[in-house]
């Protein structure tokens, strides 16, 4: 490869790395949640993150879990979340699956796969016209209809801690 585009390669590759932006890290203690919105209220808007659930705690009725979703209103009582779950200390494994919640009561829970306690999930949502489309390391996309409209993207995590790398 010739000097210059070595040089122009080498330019490309840094800047890409110096605009991705650092994982969001959450924490919450057993039996509660912490939360942080990924981008600006829309009426299309998506998400791209690596996720990993790095802690557990099992202390309480709340298990060990990471959403990442899309809500409408001032909080999450109407909202679409796929979630990371370790229902059970004694499980290898984590549940990755979606939920519709409205009203603030969960009306549609669906499981999609499980996954080794220490492998990342792959996860790209997007959202237009009431519809979520979600895919879940590189699997068939599925589109969810929902009664969302406006909805701000989301991460949160229960019991335990986790990382989520925004994707570009």
């Amino acid at each position: 490869m010739p000097l210059r585009a070595y040089f122009i390669v080498l330019l490309s590759v840094s800047a890409l790395v110096a605009c991705s932006p650092d994982p969001v890290k959450l924490s919450a203690p057993p039996g509660q949640y912490q939360t942080t919105d990924l981008g600006a209220r829309s009426e299309a808007t998506q998400i791209s993150v690596k996720i990993s659930l790095t802690a557990f705690n099992n202390d309480t009725r709340w298990p060990p879990a990471a959403y990442v979703g899309f809500y409408e209103g001032p909080n999450r009582d109407k909202s679409i979340q796929l979630m990371l779950v370790h229902n059970n200390p004694a499980d290898n494994y984590i549940v990755v699956g979606y939920r519709i919640i409205e009203e603030g009561k969960q009306t549609q829970i669906v499981s999609l796969e499980n996954v080794p306690l220490d492998k990342p999930v792959d996860v790209s949502m997007s959202f237009s016209k009431g519809t979520v489309t979600l895919r879940v390391n590189q699997a068939q996309p599925i589109d969810v209809p929902t009664h969302l409209s406006v909805v701000t993207p989301y991460a949160s995590v229960s019991s335990g801690m986790a990382e989520f790398e925004q994707r570009t």
